[in-house]
């Protein structure tokens, strides 16, 4: 549901709001700020504050989601890629150690294998086995048949090598450090601040459209999936939006 929720749903309801206020319905104007309005009752002594927001728009520093696993595990997944593509076939043997948030090591380490999809989502040590075996991004796939994964030996192997260490001098879960050590003098350690999507390492529009392709083509085609693409970037000039909509049924 989470997607749901906090995809469509704000979109939903944004929409819905413009069309009550073009047939004219009204609202106070302190609904945010007033002695009863949000601010109050979702917080104590709250201000409004739109000074960070004077000379830009929050839209132009969206946040994006690569991988499709909880967001506790992107930076992990994107530090243990650059390991792999700094060390390749190196990174086959050895130990690797990941230290992140101790909130987030409460949530995502696991002690077992992937007991269902939505675990295999949430599971830190099964995510970093994919891209230590070579998955650049986490895809649905990789939780719809979790068991074929985890039965490749090399994943499984991998999940053996991952230790996961909570970290208190790390708080936010975008920040995370993965070390490799193999055994004999080699170590090589990347730390990160924020995964690939974060507005802090946004996704560029190639990146978005090359994601919409990896997951689209799959259930309605390549064909579809272009003429979608191409549908959607001229939006603007769309007078029908349900006609891009029938570019995308099965």
């Amino acid at each position: 549901m989470k997607p749901l929720l906090f995809g469509s749903q704000p979109g939903s309801t944004g929409v819905t709001a413009a069309f009550y206020a073009r047939n004219g319905m009204t609202g106070p104007a302190s609904l945010m700020e007033s002695s009863v309005g949000y601010f109050a009752s979702a917080s104590s002594n709250a201000q409004l504050d739109t000074g960070a927001w004077s000379t830009s728009w929050a839209l132009q520093q969206p946040r994006r989601k690569l991988h499709a696993c909880c967001g506790y595990l992107h930076s992990a997944v994107d530090a243990v890629g650059r390991l792999r593509a700094d060390l390749g076939d190196a990174l086959r043997h050895g130990s690797i150690e990941v230290r992140v948030p101790p909130y987030v090591a409460d949530v995502v380490s696991k002690t077992a294998p992937p007991s269902s999809g939505n675990d295999a989502r949430f599971h830190l040590q099964y995510c970093l086995a994919l891209a230590l075996c070579g998955s650049d991004v986490i895809l649905p796939e990789h939780s719809i048949n979790f068991k074929d994964h985890y039965a490749r030996a090399n994943v499984s192997a991998a999940m053996a090598r991952i230790q996961v260490t909570p970290d208190p001098a790390l708080s936010h879960y975008h920040q995370c450090s993965v070390a490799f050590d193999d055994g004999s003098g080699t170590q090589r350690t990347v730390s990160l601040m924020a995964p690939r999507g974060s507005p802090n390492q946004p996704l560029s529009d190639q990146d978005v459209i090359r994601k919409f392709h990896l997951l689209a083509e799959p259930v309605i085609g390549e064909q579809a999936s272009s003429q979608f693409v191409d549908a959607l970037l001229k939006l603007e000039r769309c007078d029908h939006t349900p006609e891009i909509i029938r570019l995308i049924a099965r």
